[in-house]
């Protein structure tokens, strides 16, 4: 019954028998829980009654290694000190814009326009090295002269024909 007033005692008898369906249908449940937590018992242990006895293993003895930990090295603050360094140390000079503006700085022979200066100094070009003749001690390109060439070997030697 719910919170109505009680006037007789056949009220009362209502109000017990409800209480008694209540407490059966709480002990119905309590032994519900009890049934389900047997059967969850006996499902986790249902390898070890089926092998028998298990023991865990004992984990081996091991000595502790201490490996000594390496030292923590600031990169960062050496890269900016390096950095910083750098950044002192340089006026931020560059030698191209002098060939590109001075022209009193380099020596360049009279014909040789200042692209060509330029050019070599960029490395568009290489310079060959040159290698003296040994019958006649004239200097000629590792290729040798031209046969046309005016400046060859006089000794007309075979190293630079």
């Amino acid at each position: 019954m719910t919170s109505a007033k009680v006037t007789s005692l056949a009220d009362l008898k209502l109000l017990r028998k409800a209480m008694r369906e209540a407490e059966r249908e709480a002990a119905a449940a309590a032994a519900r829980a009890q049934a389900e937590i047997a059967r969850l018992q006996r499902e986790r242990d249902l390898f070890a009654r089926s092998v028998g006895p298990v023991v865990p293993l004992q984990p081996p003895a091991r000595a502790p290694i201490v490996v000594p930990r390496p030292r923590p090295e600031p990169r960062q603050r050496l890269r900016d000190e390096a950095a910083v360094l750098a950044e002192s140390i340089s006026d931020e000079f560059d030698v191209e814009s002098l060939l590109e503006t001075d022209e009193a700085l380099s020596f360049r022979r009279r014909g040789v326009g200042p692209e060509v200066v330029r050019k070599l100094r960029r490395g568009v070009w290489a310079i060959r090295p040159s290698s003296i003749c040994t019958a006649c001690a004239a200097t000629r390109p590792a290729s040798g002269w031209p046969l046309s060439c005016a400046r060859r070997c006089a000794a007309g030697c075979a190293a630079c024909a």
